[in-house]
């Protein structure tokens, strides 16, 4: 049994202590939620290859920390001019070798084509995806990338050189019975490099002349150096 004093002064005390209860409660969630404010996850897995900060540095919302880069796949930037821009498309399948690993090669694809030239070089800048395993490739190496964009089957390409441009003919030499030379109007298509495809004028099996051409006549007999 108790006086009603007591057990007034009891409650009082009861709720004051609940009171105190739910102010530490209230403090600790707040420190909880300050505490989970100063851990950063990265959006991904991936190195760190720059740190902007130092320990104990006060920062400010939206100021950078690291910059982490996710090194299972690369992105190679080139820059081709329009002639070859043009035959691009996305996901056509690359080749890339790497200076510092000159006995690998690494499968790619691309993957951004841009839509606007360079005005100061008028090239098109066009990303390559690489798969990167042992993460073995690193910023900065140099690379040299071939795309595979068409495949011409069952076609004529000689080298440019052979070809004489003679008012609106374009001509080539050949190598008819007896070693005599023959002179041959063409037709030319695309061009790559220093070789150039022939849409008409030779079939396989003709006999080129490469060197020396600028010199010739028909008719004349030539020797052939294999």
């Amino acid at each position: 049994m108790i006086t009603p004093e007591e057990f007034d002064k009891s409650e009082a005390g009861y709720k004051a202590s609940s009171a105190l209860v739910t102010q530490l409660e209230t403090a600790v969630n707040m420190a909880r939620r300050q505490l989970d404010k100063t851990i950063i996850s990265a959006p991904f897995g991936g190195y760190v290859t720059g740190r902007f900060v130092e320990l104990g540095q006060n920062i400010a919302i939206g100021e950078p920390v690291m910059a982490i880069a996710d090194m299972k796949t690369m992105r190679i930037r080139i820059h081709l001019n329009e002639r070859d821009y043009v035959h691009l498309d996305r996901n056509d399948p690359a080749t890339v070798s790497i200076e510092a690993y000159p006995d690998t090669s690494f499968p790619g694809k691309v993957d951004k084509i841009g839509i606007k030239a360079d005005p100061g070089t008028n090239t098109f800048e066009v990303e390559i995806l690489v798969e990167n395993p042992g993460i073995i490739l690193k910023a900065g190496l140099t690379a040299r990338v071939f795309i595979r964009t068409d495949i011409l089957r069952d076609a004529i390409i000689i080298p440019q050189h052979c070809v004489l441009f003679r008012e609106d003919r374009k001509e080539v030499f050949i190598i008819e019975k007896n070693n005599i030379a023959a002179i041959r109007e063409i037709k030319l298509g695309q061009t790559r490099g220093s070789a150039v495809r022939i849409l008409k004028g030779l079939v396989p099996g003709d006999n080129l002349v490469v060197t020396g051409n600028q010199y010739l006549s028909p008719g004349d007999r030539v020797t052939i150096v294999p």
